[in-house]
C-alpha cells in the first residue's frame, strides 16, 4: 500500500479529489440522496 507522502498526483486539482471524494462515499452510503455508478469505474 502507498502512503500519502509517497503517492504523487499531477496535473489533478486538489479541489478535483476533494469532490471526487466526496462522491464516492456518498455513493457507498445506504441511505445516500443520490447514486452515481460511474464514480466507481
Amino acid at each position: 500500500m502507498i502512503s500519502p507522502s509517497e503517492s504523487k498526483l499531477t496535473g489533478v486539482p486538489r479541489t478535483m479529489l476533494m469532490t471526487t471524494r466526496a462522491r464516492v462515499e456518498e455513493h457507498q452510503r445506504s441511505d445516500a440522496i443520490f447514486h452515481d455508478p460511474k464514480i466507481m469505474e
